[in-house]
């Protein structure tokens, strides 16, 4: 998300394009981007797209400025054609957890918390209260 907020902020009048040329430049200095990897996991429906799918049907029932969407789709196509990666679920997620108001430096934490096995978390609460 911090890099799309700085092309953004870098390139307000059109972000989306901008985001095609960083990406590009970035990837011709080997510069690893952000939510991508896992060659071994080539298949892309086990990825970010079914996350992504989501996000325009939710946005025509509360509209909102879909720009970082439209820069993650953008970055999306680039970093597929340059380096024939997919994007990782959580690369979505941070459009999503924006949309919702959630603070960037509290991503990686709900993102977490969201896939923790349920028994884990209960056990130690049942410890805490037990004794």
């Amino acid at each position: 998300m911090r890099g799309l907020e700085t092309i953004r902020a870098d390139a307000p009048d059109d972000p989306v394009a901008a985001t095609s040329l960083v990406v590009r430049e970035r990837l011709g200095r080997g510069e690893k981007i952000m939510g991508f990897g896992h060659r071994c996991l080539q298949d892309p429906r086990t990825r970010g797209p079914p996350t992504c799918a989501s996000c325009p049907r939710s946005w025509r029932r509360h509209p909102c400025d879909d720009t970082y969407y439209r820069m993650s789709r953008e970055m999306e196509k680039v970093v597929f054609a340059e380096k024939g990666l997919y994007p990782n679920v959580d690369f979505y997620a941070a459009s999503v957890y924006h949309y919702l108001g959630i603070p960037t430096d509290l991503f990686t934490p709900v993102f977490s918390v969201s896939r923790m096995p349920a028994g884990r978390p209960t056990s130690w609460s049942s410890t805490r209260t037990i004794g």
